[in-house]
């Protein structure tokens, strides 16, 4: 009886070890499957990674070839651009003060050339011209080309840039203004004079002084020797708007007057016509008032023809009454 207890007991032990290994190989295997499933996944990943990259990396070569072609073009236009340049500054060598009305009328540059100097010495600036490096990406330079003048020594003075290939500026060289005796940047101005830009030092404020002359200066400075008189159209058409304006509110205050003067005839129309009215109704009232007095004289006469016919009647009664007594009789006066 006790082996077969015992015997009972090892094979449900058995079981019971099955089972559970059973639920370990299960959970094993299901482990397993997500190891793979996640294998497989990155796996997938990795590939597309690998596969965008090859696509990148054509894209990354088109685009360098497309580089080299922009460059070529670029340079092919910048030499056809050239002569024209030079013809350009050939006429802007006859129009006086060009740079300096140009330069002041820049709404950033005109804030730099503030000094009297300045002005003065803008004057003999004759041509600016800026030239790119052979790559168009490496830098630049610009140069100011003066007549001779009596405060520097120098005919032209000149700027450089040069850039890494992220686009900041590596290096900067600066022409030293060799100031004639006398003249030169004066100490009170050393903070607003446009010559302190030809300095070999890297100022956040002064660099974007190269990159407007040379992005909007350059190109087109008739633009901006242009620029007030633009302004002073606009103004003028305002002002003509303004005239305009004026001109409505006159003809608006002279037809209120029309419509003043017009609601005042009326007025007076109106009172004219009131004042007929009642003079109408005094002479109304008059001829009433004589109508009543005609009225009055009839019943007066009416009163008289009455006391006659009273009159007759009593002598044709005393007459009829003769021998009856005589005239003293009667009461012929009614009293």
């Amino acid at each position: 009886m006790w082996d077969e207890k015992m015997e009972h007991a090892r094979l449900i032990s058995d079981e019971h070890f099955n089972l559970i290994k059973m639920g370990e190989e299960k959970g094993n295997k299901k482990q397993k499957m997500a190891e793979k499933a996640e294998d497989e996944e990155n796996n997938q990943l990795v590939l597309c990674i690998e596969k965008l990259q090859d696509i990148q990396d054509k894209l990354e070569k088109i685009n360098e070839e497309a580089r080299d072609e922009v460059l070529k073009i670029a340079q092919k236009f910048s030499q056809l651009r050239k002569p024209v340049y030079e013809k350009r500054n050939d006429i802007i060598k006859t129009i006086p003060n060009f740079w300096l009305t140009a330069f002041l009328r820049h709404p950033f540059l005109g804030n730099l050339v503030s000094t009297e100097e300045d002005h003065k010495t803008f004057k003999y600036l004759s041509s600016i011209e800026v030239e790119d490096t052979e790559d168009f990406k490496s830098g630049y330079t610009i140069t100011f080309y003066f007549s001779p003048n009596p405060f520097f020594e120098n005919t032209m003075l000149s700027k450089t840039y040069t850039f890494l290939e992220d686009g900041r500026p590596t290096k900067v060289t600066a022409s030293t203004v060799q100031w004639t005796e006398g003249n030169g940047v004066a100490p009170l101005a050393e903070e607003r004079s446009f010559f302190l830009w030809f300095s070999s030092e890297v100022n956040q404020k002064y660099d974007e002084v190269a990159a407007i002359i040379k992005d909007e200066l350059w190109p087109n400075p008739l633009n901006y020797f242009n620029e007030d008189d633009e302004e002073k159209d606009l103004h003028e058409a305002d002002n003509g708007g303004d005239e305009i304006v004026n001109d409505s509110e006159d003809d608006s205050n002279e037809e209120a007057d029309e419509e003043d003067v017009e609601a005042a005839d009326e007025e007076v129309v109106k009172d004219s016509e009131n004042d007929g009215d009642e003079e109408a109704d005094e002479e109304d009232l008059e001829a009433a008032g004589g109508s009543g007095n005609e009225v009055v004289k009839d019943s007066e006469d009416d009163d008289e023809e009455a006391d006659e016919e009273d009159l007759e009647a009593a002598d044709e009664a005393g007459e009829g009454t003769e021998n009856e007594g005589s005239y003293d009789d009667y009461d012929l006066g009614g009293g």
